[in-house]
């Protein structure tokens, strides 16, 4: 049996974009990495701070709204 010729093509197209994504998801930005985990640490803190404030506001210990 033989296979067409623009079939073999189609899967050699496949295989190669197969293997050009796999390179591209192994590779990692380190810069990249470190300024993403940094901004999510300081999104958790200003978080945990909110909540603080909001703890503050609903049992009365926080006498201003702005602090």
């Amino acid at each position: 049996m033989k296979i067409p010729l623009w079939k073999s093509g189609l899967w050699l197209a496949a295989l190669a974009t197969l293997g050009w994504l796999y390179q591209q998801s192994t590779q990692v930005e380190i810069e990249l990495h470190l300024r993403t985990v940094q901004h999510f640490e300081q999104l958790r803190q200003q978080d945990a701070r909110l909540n603080q404030y909001v703890l503050q506001a609903r049992y009365g210990q926080l006498k201003n709204y702005d602090p």
